[in-house]
């Protein structure tokens, strides 16, 4: 509809394209946070902080870094490129003055924020209760990964779905983002 075409139009203002390599990191935990990434192409794993353990994938049409962005925390989780991938960054300042105008779209972001924000609380307590059994960093950070793809698995049943579009017109499914040049 016209609310999320205006909102989509505001953000094709602001977005810049990036591309990463396979196995080149995007964010890593701990960092400060003041964008937010948009996967046009590809797959990014969210991955342990040694990166040995995959807790889960996000392929095309799929977004990350909004915690950071929306709550002035650090990085929550470390992510890397799976395959080769084309993304789109979103500056912090830019997200908020889009925000302004359209508080529903807001409120859906917060929405995904606070969902991945408690997969990042099970998977820190699936780590703590495996180490206090005496399993030692990796086995800790496995168990931690089967916690949250479990947990995942049950609040969301369905696929990524393959972005459409041109470089001229962009459309990333499940965000309300079309984006016409």
């Amino acid at each position: 509809n016209n609310t999320e075409i205006g909102f989509a139009k505001l953000l094709s203002l602001s977005i810049c394209p990036e591309y990463f390599p396979k196995g080149e990191y995007v964010v890593k935990k701990g960092d400060l946070g003041s964008s937010m990434y948009f996967i046009y192409r590809g797959v990014v794993d969210v991955v342990s902080e040694d990166g040995s353990t995959v807790f889960a994938s996000m392929g095309e049409g799929k977004f990350f870094g909004e915690i950071s962005v929306l709550s002035q925390l650090t990085r929550t989780a470390s992510i890397r490129a799976s395959t080769n991938c084309a993304l789109f960054v979103l500056r912090k300042v830019d997200l908020d003055l889009a925000l302004e105008a359209y508080p529903h779209i807001n409120d859906q972001i917060k929405e995904e924020a606070n969902r991945r924000l408690n997969l990042v609380k099970q998977r820190s307590k699936a780590a703590k209760e495996a180490k206090e059994k005496g399993a030692d960093a990796k086995a800790a950070a496995e168990a931690a990964a089967r916690a949250a793809k479990d947990k995942d698995s049950e609040q969301a049943s369905d696929k990524p779905k393959p972005v459409t579009g041109s470089v001229e017109e962009i459309d990333i499914p499940k965000t309300g983002i079309h984006i016409a040049k």
